[in-house]
């Protein structure tokens, strides 16, 4: 077991990637917070009183995709050429130790990284909106976190029940760009990027075939119908669709990671 992983070891590798990298990190948490704070800016004072709580969960939804695709894919940057994998795999470390710092940085550290830099870039947004343009005291109120789980926003919102929603969605991306970064020696985020999109066409033309086939009557066009009801632990049987594809596919690819990074090993 010591073998394939030491905790001392493990922690050495922690402190060696945010040493070597804390540059791309502290660049990727900087152009995101700026790029969202641009954004929100010109949404909430082009909106005005439509930008509501609903506006924040969609806006968060966006970069976390967005921003999870570009984050993911930058693990294992090492594998882009033969000499810098022959020097990353002798380093000291099994595989499963650094799988697990990769898994450590581009997974679980992406999601605080997104939080903190939403909350600085909305707050920001309402705040220069506020003084500038639009009054906003008593017409949107500014985002906290607790937003994300009031229950009375998700009705408005179409195909999100809820913050778990929101979660996995961008989960499953991140994985999906995580996983690109190891299948891909080359442009990961654009080969990623058209993958991603083809499995969300492939995943519209699957429900179109069957809406056709189910609701002939009702389906002209691309018009798709799918019949929502509330299925067991009170969710809906979309969202339990949603969590068996997103975070089953999510799971699989994590795994075929590890066992890629072993192929390379060998």
């Amino acid at each position: 077991m010591n073998k394939q992983f030491s905790f001392k070891r493990f922690v050495l590798l922690l402190k060696q990637e945010a040493v070597m990298n804390n540059r791309f990190y502290l660049t990727f948490f900087s152009v995101l917070t700026v790029s969202c704070c641009i954004l929100m800016f010109f949404a909430i004072s082009g909106m005005g009183k439509f930008y509501d709580e609903a506006s924040y969960v969609t806006m968060m939804l966006f970069f976390g995709t967005i921003g999870g695709l570009i984050y993911g894919t930058s693990a294992f940057q090492e594998t882009r050429s033969s000499d810098l994998l022959s020097g990353y795999l002798s380093q000291p470390g099994s595989i499963l130790e650094k799988y697990l710092v990769q898994f450590a940085f581009k997974i679980i550290l992406f999601f605080p990284i997104l939080l903190l830099s939403y909350w600085i870039a909305s707050n920001v947004a309402w705040f220069a909106v506020d003084a500038t343009l639009i009054k906003l005291t008593s017409i949107i109120p500014r985002f906290s976190f607790s937003l994300l789980f009031d229950p009375k926003i998700y009705p408005v919102l179409s195909k999100i029940h809820g913050p778990l929603d929101v979660f996995v969605t961008m989960l499953s991306t991140l994985c999906f760009a995580f996983a690109g970064s190891i299948f891909f020696d080359r442009y990961k985020l654009f080969k990623t990027t058209l993958l991603v999109a083809g499995l969300y066409i492939l995943d519209m033309v699957v429900k179109l075939m069957l809406t056709k086939f189910y609701f002939p009557v009702y389906a002209k066009g691309l018009r798709i119908k799918v019949n929502e009801y509330e299925s067991f632990w009170n969710l809906y049987n979309t969202q339990w669709y949603h969590y068996l594809v997103g975070l089953g596919g999510a799971l699989i690819l994590l795994f075929f990671v590890y066992y890629k990074l072993k192929e390379k090993e060998a």
